[in-house]
C-alpha cells in the first residue's frame, strides 16, 4: 500500500537540490520504496533513485514462472550482465 505518511524526514526536511539514494534490503511489491521516495520528494529531494539488493518472486504472478524456469536455473557467472545480454569487461 502506497503511504509517505509512514515515514518521515528528520533534521528539517532534505535540500532542493539534493539528489537521495535509497537502499532497500528486498522488492516485494515496490510500496515501501515508492512511499518512502515520496515522503523524500515531500521533504524537499529533487531526485530519488531505488537501489535493491533482491527481489522477491512470486512464480504464479504473471511470466514469474517462465523467469525463473528459465534464468534461474542457469550456472551464475560473474562475468554475465544482469541489465541484459551484455558481457562485463574483466580487470
Amino acid at each position: 500500500m502506497f503511504r509517505p505518511d509512514y515515514f518521515a524526514v528528520s533534521h528539517g526536511g532534505v535540500a532542493r537540490t539534493c539528489h537521495v539514494v535509497l537502499f532497500d534490503d528486498t522488492w516485494v511489491t515496490g510500496s515501501h520504496f515508492q512511499s518512502a521516495a515520496a515522503a523524500l520528494r515531500q521533504a524537499g529531494a529533487l531526485h530519488v533513485t531505488g537501489l535493491v539488493l533482491a527481489r522477491r518472486l512470486r512464480p504464479e504472478w504473471g511470466a514469474n514462472d517462465a523467469f525463473i524456469t528459465e534464468q534461474l536455473t542457469r550456472p551464475y557467472d560473474v562475468t554475465g550482465c544482469p541489465v541484459g545480454e551484455h558481457v562485463t569487461q574483466e580487470g
